[in-house]
């Protein structure tokens, strides 16, 4: 937990409360205190404020919310104001946590004449969170057009806009204000260096819909969708009753040292704790995957699978992914009769008697243009611009094969859910990659190479409504796959999300992990690859949800690129047949104790690098601690790449000073040494690798547990 430094003079109350007058809310626990106006002219954040510090943040009265209307501007307070407030009711949502939901409706002759907006605050008692969500209802008796949506605008500023920096990308990025961010931009930090304090904006849109701004106008900061002119705009038709809501948003106030514990501290716990991050709620979830893809792509057939999986059987890996090549057509989702003539129940049947679970390859959009489905119902594919069927994946086929792109707001969203359903049931799946375009392509930079320009109604009237009625369509997809399957992985890959190494909270929200890469290089450039994008985005979207590709198990040097995607999570490809009795022996024994300190420990839920690991490269170290300052345990990771340094000291900043720890080499068994927590802290750890572009792998665990586990 986040733990202030200093209250202030007037304590807060130690758990999340609102307190109502006639005219004000305050929202308020021992973090943070959030004022919001309420009448006749609206709803509107007069006093931010960071109970730490005791600075308040807000320079003025805010607009709280904005959207267009038929191309008019309406805001929820502020001077140009079109609703009045008209009640609010406040609940304990769940433990911890406490939800705020204000009602306004739109003033007569305003534009917002008719329409109501719910707004929705999320306050918790040990988290210095707010998050925030708004609903809007057309009351008219005609269909109104919904753009340029900020869920939250505020006029904010921590301390002072001199040397104000803004960290974006992630928390791998520092530029300075006004800053317009993008869909890279899950979470952004304001921070001023002078005062050590800040806040931070996070969006959880899906998907490339994302915009946050900072102080691009004066002292502005938005949260909230793509502006009608921007690239995949948000625009939302609504009919008389209908009521959208909006993805959620959060602001959150810190004050430290170092930004980079912004991210580390009371972000992770918030994102862990909070989130709904459905890997992290599946009980004991598999922690290692072997997939096909490479080296045989989609050349893949009974034979070769069968005896992949029993070479695989004996390296200890949880689960084994058949990926493309096994179905006779994309979209008609058959085995192919002559590469499988025995169909895929019997393969996946062995997966289970050799010990694993089964996984499959499939596309949520993309079916063989020569398909049944395709030729049958031409309606269902999306078109561009000239009207055609439109391949939005690539600007080529796959093989000898056309590839169009369906939409999943026509029937073809019940044929593909209907199929997948069949296929977990039948081969008693546990994870399932999903795959390819569904909006927008990761490879074609041309952006009316998107969307979908023939209207597909009741969910979307126009090219530009497609993109966001699309990304919808593809959550509930997942949704839909999770309420028939609770237990099941469900894999949204990169391509779905439309951007190369894109993830976000909406993936780990609504699917379970993101395949984030397709990496070709063989080790040790491979390897530090892996561990770069990690590094990049590790610090916002949990590291265990990343499956980042495609690491090879066969090559020279495999072992340092096995330590590196287990700084995430095990996932490997290559000819596994190729492996001989020592490398099968060495994996299963590192797989089988990282199940065991994760079970322990729950250490793949943390990541940790802070300022004591820098950004990997070709010529320094690196690494990352994996530790669950709770449970007293965890995994600590070095690398040397290509440095001369044969020893390094690095500083464990996530234990308890007050703690005597154990590390120790899971390989060796031998014990490094029993340290002080205060030591680790302040002296740090001297770690030796004597080979560069080798990795170094340890276990910490409080000696006490420790002894008695032993």
């Amino acid at each position: 937990m986040v733990c202030p430094a200093a209250l202030s003079a007037n304590p807060a109350p130690s758990g999340a409360q609102f307190q109502a007058t006639k005219d004000a809310i305050v929202l308020q626990n021992e973090f943070l205190s959030r004022k919001l106006k309420a009448g006749p002219d609206g709803l509107s954040t007069v006093e931010f404020k960071n109970l730490v510090t005791n600075k308040d943040y807000a320079t003025g009265p805010s607009d709280e919310f904005a959207f267009a209307v038929e191309g008019v501007e309406v805001t929820g307070g502020g001077p140009a104001s079109a609703f009045r407030y008209v009640r609010n009711a406040m609940t304990r949502s769940k433990p911890g946590e406490k939800l705020l939901h204000v009602e306004l409706e739109g003033r007569t002759g305003t534009p917002a004449e008719k329409i109501a907006v719910g707004v929705y605050y999320t306050l918790y008692d040990r988290l210095p969170f707010i998050r925030k969500s708004i609903s809007i209802t057309n009351g008219s008796s005609k269909e109104i057009v919904l753009t340029n949506l900020d869920v939250e605008r505020l006029q904010m500023t921590p301390v002072t806009d001199f040397l104000c920096e803004v960290i974006t990308n992630h928390g791998t990025n520092l530029t300075r204000i006004p800053y317009f961010g993008d869909y890279n931009d899950s979470v952004v930090l304001v921070w001023n260096p002078s005062g050590e304090e800040g806040f931070i904006l996070g969006n959880a849109a899906f998907g490339v819909m994302k915009r946050t701004e900072v102080h691009v106008k004066p002292q502005r900061v938005s949260v909230g969708l793509t502006l009608i002119k921007q690239h995949y705009p948000f625009k939302k038709y609504l009919a008389p009753g209908e009521t959208f809501v909006s993805p959620r948003t959060f602001i959150g106030l810190y004050q430290g040292e170092k930004w980079q514990d912004a991210f580390e501290g009371p972000l992770a716990d918030l994102v862990r704790e909070k989130f709904g991050v459905r890997f992290f709620e599946k009980k004991d979830p598999p922690l290692s995957y072997y997939n096909s893809w490479l080296p045989w792509m989609s050349n893949i057939d009974e034979k070769l699978i069968r005896e992949s999986i029993d070479a695989v059987a004996e390296t200890g890996f949880e689960v084994f992914t058949i990926d493309e090549g096994w179905e006779d057509a994309m979209g008609d989702w058959n085995p192919d009769p002559k590469k499988f003539p025995n169909g895929l129940k019997p393969l996946c049947d062995h997966i289970i008697a050799r010990g694993m679970k089964p996984g499959l390859w499939i596309s949520i959009a993309s079916a063989f243009g020569d398909s049944r489905v395709a030729r049958s119902h031409p309606e269902w594919t999306i078109k561009d611009k000239n009207g055609r069927p439109a391949n939005l994946h690539s600007t080529g086929g796959w093989g000898s094969h056309p590839l169009v792109t369906m939409s999943l707001a026509t029937p073809w969203y019940d044929h593909n859910l209907a199929k997948f359903k069949e296929l977990v049931r039948t081969c008693r799946l546990a994870y399932i990659k999903i795959d390819l375009a569904a909006v927008n392509s990761c490879y074609v930079l041309d952006y009316d190479f998107s969307g979908d320009y023939e209207p597909k109604p009741p969910y979307y009237k126009d090219h530009d409504s497609s993109y966001y009625a699309l990304f919808e369509r593809v959550q509930s997809f997942f949704d839909d796959l999770h309420l028939a399957f609770p237990g099941l992985i469900i894999d949204c890959t990169y391509e779905v999300m439309g951007r190369y190494n894109l993830t976000d909270f909406g993936t780990v929200e609504h699917a379970d992990v993101n395949w984030l890469s397709n990496f070709g290089w063989d080790p040790p450039k491979g390897a530090i690859q892996i561990r770069q994008l990690n590094f990049d985005r590790g610090r916002v979207i949990p590291p265990s949800t990343m499956f980042i590709g495609n690491p090879p198990v066969d090559k020279e040097a495999s072992r340092c690129g096995f330590f590196s995607i287990a700084e995430s999570i095990p996932v490997m490809l290559g000819d596994p047949r190729r492996l001989g009795p020592e490398m099968k022996s060495w994996l299963k024994k590192w797989l089988g104790w990282f199940k065991v300190m994760d079970r322990k420990y729950r250490f793949s839920a943390y990541y940790q690098v802070s300022d004591v690991f820098d950004r990997p490269g070709l010529s320094n170290w690196d690494g990352c601690y994996r530790f669950n300052k709770e449970k007293e345990g965890g995994v600590l990771f070095f690398f040397r790449n290509g440095s001369p340094d044969a020893e390094r000291t690095f500083r464990v900043f996530c234990v308890n000073p007050a703690t005597t720890y154990r590390i120790y080499s899971p390989e060796s068994g031998a014990d490094l040494g029993t340290f002080a927590g205060k030591e680790l802290v302040e002296n740090g750890l001297r770690v030796t690798i004597d080979k560069p572009f080798t990795g170094l792998v340890l276990g910490i665990e409080n000696v006490i547990q420790s002894r008695a586990k032993t």
